[in-house]
């Protein structure tokens, strides 16, 4: 999976962080050029257990 982008619904961290970006306009997987392109899942726990400097690294 990790050479393509995740769909929707596919985790319950892709949902939690698609609702935390919402209010500023950023759409994971979305089409604008500042939206955040997400290929691995594991992202979400990274930033969630080492917060913007797991960011910053994945």
């Amino acid at each position: 999976m990790p050479n393509q982008l995740l769909h929707k619904a596919d985790t319950k961290g892709f949902r939690y962080f698609e609702q935390l970006l919402a209010p500023v306009d950023v759409t994971l997987n979305g089409s604008n050029s500042w939206d955040i392109k997400v290929k691995d899942e594991r992202l979400f726990r990274r930033v969630l257990r080492d917060g913007t400097l797991g960011l910053g690294e994945a």
